[in-house]
C-alpha cells in the first residue's frame, strides 16, 4: 500500500522575494543577490540573462512616432497588448506629430491663409 506524504513548502521558496534595497536582482542559477548592472554572477560566474524593456527607450520611440506618425500607429498597434503604458505614450505623441504635420502643410500651401483670411 502507498503512503502519500505531504510536505510543506515555506512561503519565501514559492514566492518571490522583493528587495528593499534599489538596484538588486537575483541570480537565476545560484539566487544570490547581485547587483543590477552585472553581466555575471559574481557568486557562481554564470552570465546575467537581461531584458531590455521598451520602456527604456520610450524617449526614442515617442519622438519616432512624433516625427513619423504613420510609424508611430503601427507600433500602438503592435504593442498595446504586451506594453500598454508606452502605446498610449507613443499613440498621444503620433497624433500630436500628426496635427503638427497637418498645420505645417497647410501652412506651407496656403490653404491656412484662405481659410482664415490672414492677409
Amino acid at each position: 500500500m502507498k503512503t502519500m506524504s505531504w510536505k510543506l513548502t515555506p512561503a519565501y521558496e514559492t514566492q518571490p522575494y522583493i528587495s528593499k534595497k534599489e538596484n538588486v536582482m537575483f541570480c537565476s542559477n545560484c539566487g544570490k543577490e547581485i547587483d543590477d548592472k552585472a553581466y555575471l554572477c559574481v557568486h557562481c560566474g554564470v552570465k546575467v540573462n537581461k531584458k531590455q524593456s521598451l520602456s527604456d527607450n520610450s524617449n526614442i520611440l515617442c519622438l519616432v512616432s512624433f516625427l513619423f506618425p504613420l510609424i508611430g500607429a503601427v507600433m500602438y498597434y503592435i504593442w498595446v497588448k504586451s506594453e500598454p503604458e508606452l502605446a498610449k505614450k507613443i499613440n498621444k505623441w503620433s497624433f500630436i506629430g500628426f496635427g503638427v504635420c497637418l498645420i505645417v502643410c497647410l501652412y506651407f500651401l496656403g490653404i491656412f491663409s484662405l481659410l482664415f483670411n490672414l492677409d
